[in-house]
């Protein structure tokens, strides 16, 4: 992976755009470092283009990367000897997708209800994106997915609702079944990363290795925490090491 003058678009939703549920005051906030966001600018050496926002699927990250990086002029290609700039695309992108709208669920549990995205249209999003970012002379790197608390995720949109929670548990089956639908989508993003040959920060493995996960994750059940955030960082570092320590300052 070449690293000298190197720029880097960081694309996904709220995880990318280093965003945390502050509990106490009931909103989403930036997280005090930023997640990878904050990674990039206190660690790299490299320009950082951010292309992230809360609530994204994968299909607006596709959109925002066309109008705003696709757009541009083809780059001439030259020859490696005339430049060392290389531009990534480091892709996080997927909760949102799987997610489902829990208020439709619960006004008509037996009716048949799609995630925001399916499964299909999320794997191949991923592989346009993929291949868009190499037709554009840009690298691309995923990120998988941290892994959800079903249990605390189910309290937090069913908000103490008794009869909204039981509407949509006619519907899911059981609670556990959201971490099972969310891995789904992990393992497409995977999946994408392995038929490509694209390269893959490993996030999941980060909080999975831990003795509870769950400990790491905000009171909305979905969001990193701040210990989450950190994580991030470690998984990321861990990845620049091994794939791109030019790319660290002062080859950290």
């Amino acid at each position: 992976m070449e690293t000298k003058g190197s720029s880097i678009i960081l694309a996904g939703d709220s995880i990318a755009k280093g965003i945390v549920f502050d509990a106490p005051r009931k909103r989403y906030v930036r997280a005090n470092k930023e997640g990878f966001a904050g990674f990039i600018k206190n660690t790299m050496n490299a320009t950082l283009e951010q292309v992230s926002r809360l609530g994204w699927l994968v299909t607006d990250v596709k959109a925002a990367i066309e109008t705003r990086i696709f757009r541009k002029e083809p780059k001439q290609k030259l020859d490696k000897s005339e430049t060392e700039e290389k531009s990534i695309l480091v892709l996080e992108v997927g909760g949102n997708d799987s997610d489902f709208n829990w208020d439709e669920i619960a006004k008509d549990p037996y009716a048949e209800h799609l995630p925001k995205t399916t499964l299909p249209v999320y794997t191949d999003t991923l592989k346009q994106i993929v291949s868009a970012a190499r037709e554009n002379d840009i690298e691309p790197v995923l990120v998988n997915l941290p892994p959800v608390d079903a249990d605390r995720y189910f309290a937090f949109f069913t908000a103490g609702d008794e009869e909204k929670a039981k509407n949509v548990l006619k519907w899911l089956g059981q609670v556990g079944r959201i971490y099972w639908w969310h891995e789904r989508y992990n393992a497409a993003l995977e999946y994408v990363a392995e038929i490509t040959s694209t390269a893959m920060i490993n996030v999941r493995h980060a909080f999975l290795n831990t003795p509870d996960y769950r400990e790491y994750i905000c009171e909305d059940g979905i969001h990193p925490n701040e210990e989450g955030q950190k994580l991030i960082f470690d998984a990321a570092m861990d990845f620049a090491k091994r794939r791109a320590p030019g790319l660290l300052l002062g080859n950290a």
